[in-house]
């Protein structure tokens, strides 16, 4: 995918919502119906976008290296580049899709928030979001990732994670590893 076509995805995405924003709405269940259409017609743009596009290899050689050398705040930007070092393609695609998919949820939150399920886009795709989820939870922490070094490192971990059926089964492979810290809820979730 070139990065024409993902601006214009992005573009696309973008004006969707704008347009759908500033309709006025008459009841709390037309709301959520504009919601779930806006959300869905994101979706589409967004699985057009990034359909038949193979997503790149991560570099797991030298992955939690690169991860220890990053600030705890570590932005995704960062952790991307430390799973794909000296390839600006690769970067690119891998951003544009992390950036997507960071606000999927399939679901309708506490709120009423409506997000798009991105999911269809390959396995690869999957592992990409886990890896970086887990790659943005232990940056800069010797201690988070020296408990990833011990199960085989954060690939290994994002692949365990992702074969939980279920939140409460991500949530336990996490807690195993990493004990009773604040932040892993984001990561099980991110990683379903």
């Amino acid at each position: 995918m070139t990065k024409n076509q993902l601006r214009m995805a992005a573009v696309t995405v973008v004006t969707a919502l704008a347009l759908g924003s500033g309709a006025g709405m008459a009841s709390a269940t037309e709301q959520h119906n504009v919601r779930l259409a806006q959300a869905t017609a994101e979706a589409q743009v967004l699985t057009q976008a990034f359909e038949g596009t193979p997503a790149p290899t991560i570099v797991e050689d030298g992955l939690e290296d690169r991860l220890a050398d990053l600030p705890e705040d570590a932005s995704l930007d960062q952790v991307v580049q430390a799973m794909y070092p000296d390839d600006q393609d690769a970067q690119a695609s891998a951003l544009a899709y992390l950036t997507a998919a960071a606000d999927d949820t399939s679901s309708d939150d506490a709120a009423g928030a409506v997000t798009p399920q991105f999911w269809g886009w390959g396995d690869a795709w999957h592992l990409a979001k886990c890896v970086g989820a887990v790659g943005g939870f232990i940056a800069g922490n010797a201690l988070a990732i020296s408990k990833v070094r011990k199960i085989g490192g954060v690939v290994k971990l994002a692949k365990l994670l992702i074969k939980g059926k279920n939140f409460e089964q991500r949530m336990k492979a996490l807690l195993a590893a990493f004990g009773d810290i604040s932040g892993l809820g984001a990561v099980a979730s991110s990683c379903g």
